[in-house]
């Protein structure tokens, strides 16, 4: 490259606004490098404010829509032609409507058709490019496929050949880092997805305005208005624990891990506080036969194979449970029809951007009416806000309608970028059920949801260590029982606070001999308890891993001197810092 042009062009073969890495990379880019950028990809979901009003980032924003619901062979049938109108529309913005850059920085996954066009581009025009490695597309192309297919191996000797014409690497873990190096030849700078500034604990005014413009019923349920000759709006003690869960709906996160542990969570309260089962029998042997029969008759009517329950003390009172789990069965069965305030809140636009949200499965109080949420002394009622939008989201809210739950509600959001922080901000607890096609990427969820100071349950996979410190910042879960328990242990006592530590250890499955809950003043208790309430401890430790480094801080050091190098080593002369 003969001079410096002082432009970079980010590519995003799919939706900007659903591609928070590659905004931050733009922002970098702008900010750090003092570059204009253009960020090119397709339209659909709004950017962060931060970056479309920015005036050294140029939206270059493609209008073309592919269907990911198409059966097998019709997406195979129509593959070629959208292919084509990809690498037309891409090869037009790419090499004419936009100036030459001096590189180019693509996002990986696509694959396909992102490298060729990126790599012709670059010969056209004399730029180099870079690729930012999020996972691998050909495991993603196994998900639809098989692993085994002709055409994954295909994809997957397409993808390693065009790679290594690459000027420069980035990547996400340092699993992936060595896994490149080892088996493709390929040296990488693994750089971290860190919180941009505005994932931060939200006040509590921005608490009560976000969850308002979700739904009306749920800030009821967790402030009380201001008293007379006052203007302060106070949380409520008998108040819901908001749980969070962002979710791409898609393949490599299986949802019913979600449902299974709500249903587990509502039946062992309902045991704990002595409560009848909906169908009006009660659970026995201290809530294990409430806690088996809905999880049985949820699969059942899902159509997939009975599975047993989950701790072998539940085994053992099998013949105490049957009579409680036939009529719980029945019970479930029948309420698969049953209606909910889900239409309510779609009608009333209960979430920004015009998308369908709302409650779709709801504890008593708030599926009949948007009434109070109330509680027992020991145990929350959950709120479970799960946010995102992707091709399996109607299949999991036709489910939750069939969940007939008391102590847990589910509500669906799409949200505008502005409100996303807020809300992570606002809540008690996150969970991620995000397991990667390659097990070699991190959930940026998980990223956010730290750099705000919220706490999470994460399902177990290979590199999940990298991010998750089990027992600091988080809690690791290998299935829907151990998830449940760790409901059970994390919310015992709120809002005062969880009071033990966790009934796992950190490298081993646990196994619950009873659903009763290690909590202080309960007959049902005999663990010792710890100083610290468990609740706290982990949000300080995810405070403090969302604090320790921030994405500027990270992208100028990791890919900053990358930058210099491509850009002839002239950047950062003005930048606004």
């Amino acid at each position: 490259m003969t001079r410096r042009r002082g432009r970079a062009a980010v590519v995003v073969v799919g939706d900007v606004g659903r591609s928070p890495r590659m905004q931050y990379h733009a922002l970098s880019l702008a900010n750090q490098a003092g570059l204009e950028v253009d960020l090119i990809g397709y339209g659909g979901s709004q950017v962060h404010p931060s970056v479309a009003e920015h005036p050294r980032i140029h939206l270059r924003l493609l209008s073309l829509s592919f269907s990911s619901k198409l059966s097998r062979p019709l997406y195979l049938l129509l593959l070629p032609l959208k292919l084509i109108a990809q690498v037309l529309c891409f090869l037009w913005v790419l090499c004419v409507s936009t100036p030459p850059p001096d590189f180019y920085l693509l996002q990986n996954p696509p694959t396909i058709p992102t490298f060729t066009v990126v790599r012709f581009a670059g010969l056209v025009r004399r730029a180099s490019f870079v690729i930012d490695w999020h996972n691998f597309g050909f495991t993603l192309f196994g998900l639809r496929f098989g692993p085994a297919h002709p055409l994954v191996k295909i994809h997957k000797w397409y993808e390693t050949t065009i790679a290594r014409q690459a000027a420069a690497h980035i990547c996400v873990t340092r699993a992936m880092q060595q896994e490149l190096a080892n088996n493709w030849d390929i040296r990488a700078t693994v750089l971290y997805d860190r919180p941009p500034a505005f994932f931060r604990p939200s006040s509590l005014e921005e608490k009560r305005e976000v969850l308002g413009r979700i739904d009306q019923s749920l800030l009821d349920s967790c402030f009380s208005p201001p008293a007379p000759g006052t203007s302060q709006w106070t949380l409520r003690p008998d108040r819901p624990a908001l749980v969070v869960s962002s979710s791409s709906w898609t393949a490599d996160e299986d949802f019913d891990v979600l449902l299974e542990a709500a249903l587990m969570y509502d039946r062992r309260v309902a045991a704990i506080k002595g409560e009848e089962e909906p169908g009006g029998e009660q659970g026995g042997e201290g809530g294990r036969g409430a806690d088996a029969a809905p999880l049985l008759s949820y699969r059942q009517a899902d159509g997939r194979t009975p599975t047993p329950a989950p701790t072998p003390a539940a085994a053992a009172a099998a013949a105490a449970a049957a009579a409680a789990a036939a009529a719980a069965a029945a019970a479930a069965a029948a309420a698969a029809g049953m209606s909910t305030g889900a239409d309510d809140a779609r009608k009333n636009g209960l979430v920004g951007e015009g998308e369908a949200g709302g409650e779709v499965a709801a504890g008593a109080g708030v599926a009949g009416g948007g009434g109070r949420l109330e509680f027992g002394a020991k145990f929350p009622k959950l709120a479970f806000i799960i946010t995102g939008k992707g091709a399996l989201r109607s299949h999991y809210e036709a489910k939750m309608r069939r969940l007939r739950l008391r102590h847990v509600s589910f509500r669906t959001a799409w949200l505008a970028p502005e409100d996303y922080p807020r809300l992570l901000g606002s809540a008690d607890l996150g969970v991620s059920l995000h397991t990667s096609s390659s097990g070699l990427d991190l959930p940026m969820k998980v990223v956010d949801m730290f750099g705000c100071g919220l706490p999470v349950c994460a399902i177990s996979y290979s590199c999940i260590h990298e991010l998750v410190k089990d027992g600091t910042n988080g809690l690791l879960f290998s299935d829907s029982s151990e998830l449940a328990s760790q409901l059970i242990d994390i919310f015992c006592g709120f809002p005062e606070g969880s009071s033990v530590e966790p009934s796992h250890s950190p490298s081993t499955v646990s196994s619950y001999s009873s659903f009763a809950p290690s909590c202080p003043s309960s007959p049902l208790s005999s663990s010792a308890l710890s100083s610290a309430p468990l609740l706290e401890k982990l949000r300080a430790g995810a405070l403090a891993t969302g604090s320790a480094g921030k994405w500027a801080d990270e992208w100028g050091v990791n890919v900053l001197p990358l930058v210099e190098r491509l850009s002839g080593g002239d950047v950062g002369r003005g930048a606004m810092r």
